[in-house]
């Protein structure tokens, strides 16, 4: 027997769940609640008989895409207020400009990230053997497959970067790195690589890592690794504000596929202090200006993407751009004591590491 109590009905219920399985439906998904009473013993059919070991499986498909549901007094997403939280403004940019970008070139995007970033990969390294690690917006795993002595569990909105992972021998799952459908306080370090600058209000950004750094345990250590406004002498790239739309040039015919960054915002408009103000016009971010080139390449680029060629598609995707203190300002809001071990400029990225005290 289980006993169940739905809101929306008022009064639990008592309903007997031997050898069958229950079917919740509707509103009693959300409301739905259980749970095996403490005895030695049990009366089946009026015999008493001493209880063994029992097993309770509760099945639930995971959501990495916004909620729709009609249940929004039973549903956690609704919980918090979102016209007064600010957790479901961006969303719908972020769903055609992020998750939109990456379901379509995927496989294309996957073939020109293959060399890690030298300081994630020093964080790697320095894990202990065998501890437990997420990989949050995991991509094509090449973090997660670093070493084959941990225990990476990898994650990501798209689900191609998703199979990838489990195809490379990486448990993996589509998942939202802002409601990871991971156990708290169960891992020994977490990672989210290029991750929080396709994240696109202060709001969004401040529950990743809040969500983020209640998946460590205490000791566990966190590393973020996110792209910078301020670029190094060897980039291409030329950012002119903190929120841009940065489009992907793709090859019909073959995977040859370039990148040309465009700025969304007026060329004069100076970074905003820790990444909080946001254009309250999200149509600014459709009337994009060209960047600079460096190089010839780039001029090449640039070309290419001009003259619109027949076998070629053009995928925007959105990017806000870290400033120096960013990333650690939203560590230091979590709610967590987390102690900062390192903070340094990598290749055109801010990266951090922070361990969590408690």
């Amino acid at each position: 027997y289980a006993c169940t109590s739905l809101p929306h009905v008022g009064s639990p219920a008592r309903v007997c769940l031997s050898w069958c399985i229950a079917d919740v439906c509707a509103g009693c998904r959300y409301g739905w609640t259980h749970g095996i009473r403490e005895r030695k013993s049990d009366v089946v059919d009026g015999e008493i008989r001493p209880r063994g070991t029992r097993v309770s499986l509760t099945l639930r498909k995971t959501r990495c895409r916004p909620c729709h549901c009609d249940f929004k007094e039973l549903c956690d997403t609704w919980q918090a207020d979102p016209q007064s939280s600010g957790l479901m403004l961006g969303r719908n940019l972020e769903e055609k400009h992020v998750w939109e970008f990456y379901d379509n070139i995927h496989s294309q995007f996957s073939n020109t990230r293959h060399t890690p970033w030298p300081k994630v990969v020093d964080f790697v390294n320095s894990l202990p053997s065998y501890c437990t690690v997420a990989d949050c917006g995991a991509g094509n795993g090449r973090y997660s497959t670093q070493r084959d002595d941990l225990m990476c569990f990898a994650s990501d909105t798209c689900f191609g970067f998703a199979k990838e992972c489990r195809d490379k021998g990486v448990l993996s799952c589509q998942a939202d790195v802002l409601t990871p459908p991971l156990r708290k306080g169960a891992f020994d370090a977490v990672m989210c690589i290029a991750v929080l600058h396709h994240i696109s209000t202060y709001e969004r950004r401040l529950q990743a890592v809040k969500s983020l750094c209640s998946l460590l345990n205490a000791g566990g250590r966190l590393c973020l690794h996110a792209w910078a406004c301020k670029q190094s002498s060897e980039s291409r790239r030329v950012f002119q504000g903190q929120d841009v739309m940065v489009p992907w040039v793709s090859r019909a015919t073959n995977s040859d596929s370039m990148s040309l960054d465009v700025t969304a915002k007026d060329p004069k408009e100076k970074p905003s202090k820790n990444g909080q103000e946001m254009s309250s016009n999200r149509a600014e971010m459709m009337n994009t200006h060209h960047s600079e080139p460096k190089t010839n390449t780039d001029e090449k680029k640039r070309n290419y993407w001009q003259r619109g060629d027949p076998s070629s598609a053009i995928h925007r995707r959105f990017c806000h751009l870290f400033v120096e203190g960013e990333l650690e300002d939203l560590i230091s809001k979590s709610g967590f004591k987390m102690q900062l071990q390192e903070s340094c400029f990598d290749h055109s990225n801010w990266h951090v590491v922070a361990m969590k005290l408690e």
